[in-house]
């Protein structure tokens, strides 16, 4: 079962553990809301507009040199591969926050990750 792990920024520590083939963390301290069409333009495939920092495969990822080239598509094209994806979230309120835009942007989305083990931890 290939195994995915999103997380937040306090959940750095799951790269080294093995659990998956990649630990994704967030980290969306903009200051003041995102507006939709920044978020939207986050969790989308790499423009050329963007500036770094400004997407979500920008934020602190090992990545293992099998799927480096995949570092540039959308969030949801980059789980579909997976046949497990866990959302590993702290109870801090900056945490949870960032698992509702994720959620939030998750459930906007229909596609092969739909059909993937989703796990909230």
């Amino acid at each position: 079962m290939k195994r995915l792990i999103l997380t937040s920024s306090s959940g750095f520590g799951l790269a080294k553990s093995g659990l998956a083939e990649i630990v994704v963390a967030f980290s969306f301290q903009w200051g003041p809301l995102p507006s939709p069409e920044m978020l939207a333009a986050y969790f989308a495939a790499r423009s050329e507009t963007l500036s770094p920092g400004d997407h979500w495969s920008d934020w602190g990822i090992r990545w293992p040199s099998a799927i480096r080239n995949r570092k540039d598509l959308s969030l949801i094209e980059f789980c579909e591969p997976y046949d497990a994806i866990e959302l590993w979230f702290d109870p801090s309120p900056e945490d949870q926050l960032q698992l509702i835009w994720l959620l939030d942007h998750l459930r906007s989305h229909s596609g092969p990750a739909q059909n993937a083990l989703w796990r909230t931890i």
